[in-house]
């Protein structure tokens, strides 16, 4: 018996999109362990990098409980806890992938220079965001600067990412709070994930971004949700459709085609797209303000492990 109360635990459903490769079937949790991949002694190592990105007024140790799954995972990895945007989080979401590209880019000359005194090599490059840091990897791997390391790429792991932006969301509590912090804080980012930084949604950062080239980059993309969370969008943060997209004549049609945009191309390609479902008990989200507004599942993310182990010993391949 995995769990002596399993009414308190997380519940998880899969769902895959059809690629020209096949999806790694999903193995037993107890069959994993003890099946990471490790260096044996004398075997060179071409290390896996992975970047963490916190979220919104986030800091660089919120996806530590995340980081250190993935090492129990792989201890042959090299991790760097983003910080280039702590406190800066409502500055435009392109200049926050740049410094984001910039300081990757740092990091890795650092790891794998020819001044580094390590001789390894890169061998796979892997990103993490929770909520709009996977926004601000986006548009880090839409900079210049990202260009020579595209070809490393190997897994995103977004966890309740913003990805087409706050538009149709139902939470009235958050978006009266989003309107008051574009009021007064005059972010720059607020503005480009609610569609009002330009006049026309074809103008719009966000419409712009979808037709970067993103998750046909990589081989792996986990795409992790829950209806729970009231902070981001269900259709948002797992990439689908949204009714009230199909009601609305003025932008239904532009938010359809940022879907196209950003999905078509991985479900075409060669990338295999895992979109994770969290829902979370409710004896562990008890009744509060955060959970009326909806921020408790949204925190649940980075508090609870037991969803994330499940997750990465599921598709551990991703990780190794």
């Amino acid at each position: 018996m995995l769990y002596t109360r399993p009414h308190h635990q997380p519940v998880m459903c899969f769902s895959h999109i059809l690629s020209a490769k096949r999806i790694p079937e999903p193995s037993a949790v107890g069959a994993a362990l003890g099946s990471a991949s490790r260096v044996e002694p004398g075997q060179s190592a071409h290390p896996h990098a992975f970047i963490f990105v916190h979220g919104f007024l986030g800091n660089p140790l919120d996806l530590r409980l995340v980081r250190d799954h993935i090492f129990m995972l792989n201890p042959n990895i090299l991790t760097l806890l983003s910080a280039s945007n702590q406190d800066r989080t409502y500055d435009d979401l392109a200049e926050q992938g740049h410094r984001l590209a910039c300081e990757v880019v740092e990091q890795l000359e650092v790891w794998f220079g020819e001044e580094s005194p390590h001789n390894r090599h890169l061998d796979k490059l892997s990103f993490v965001g929770h909520s709009i840091g996977n926004l601000i990897i986006r548009s880090c791997l839409a900079d210049p600067v990202m260009e020579p390391y595209l070809k490393y790429l190997n897994t995103f792991l977004s966890i309740s990412g913003p990805h087409l932006g706050y538009l149709y969301s139902t939470n009235t509590l958050f978006d009266s709070g989003i309107w008051f912090l574009k009021s007064f804080k005059r972010s720059q980012c607020l503005y480009q994930l609610t569609f009002t930084d330009a006049s026309k949604m074809h103008d719009c950062y966000l419409y712009k971004l979808c037709a970067s080239k993103c998750f046909e980059l990589f081989d792996n993309v986990i795409l992790v949700a829950s209806p729970q969370d009231g902070y981001v969008p269900l259709h948002s943060s797992r990439i689908t459709k949204c009714p009230a997209a199909s009601k609305d004549g003025k932008r239904g049609l532009a938010f359809n085609q940022m879907l196209t945009n950003l999905m078509g191309p991985a479900a075409r390609g060669m990338t295999r797209v895992v979109r994770a479902d969290v829902h979370f008990p409710y004896s562990k989200v008890p009744k509060s303000f955060n959970s009326v507004v909806g921020r408790a599942a949204h925190l649940e993310f980075l508090e609870v492990d037991i969803y994330m182990r499940f997750l990465l010993w599921t598709y551990r391949k991703f990780f190794l």
